[in-house]
């Protein structure tokens, strides 16, 4: 049996505990409701910027459609953190779009 505090002096009905449990389990299972994981801090977009990053280190000239089948996002979704990446000043391309390299700057 739950134990209540004198904060609530009434005894909650059981459609406000079973409310609680869904809001519960909902943060536990999908993260916060601020777009982060489990209630890291950390959002998917972070971590994802995070993981182009490891990929471009490890291959600097792998290409959107690279990126688009290793992570499993949309060529939209690439170019957008790419976006970021660079007017982060984490990233940068050297050379043509066909036949350059990215630099890392910051990881």
């Amino acid at each position: 049996m739950t134990e209540f505090s004198s904060e609530y002096p009434f005894r909650p009905t059981s459609k406000q505990l079973c409310q609680q449990n869904i809001y519960i389990y909902k943060q536990e299972k999908n993260g916060t409701e601020n777009g982060t994981e489990n209630g890291t801090g950390v959002s998917t977009s972070e971590k994802r910027h995070g993981e182009i990053l490891r990929l471009m280190k490890l291959n600097k000239k792998i290409t959107y459609d690279n990126l688009v089948n290793t992570l499993h996002v949309s060529r939209r979704t690439i170019a957008r953190d790419i976006n970021i990446l660079r007017s982060q000043n984490k990233l940068l391309r050297e050379g043509s779009d066909y036949d350059g390299n990215w630099v890392i700057i910051e990881y």
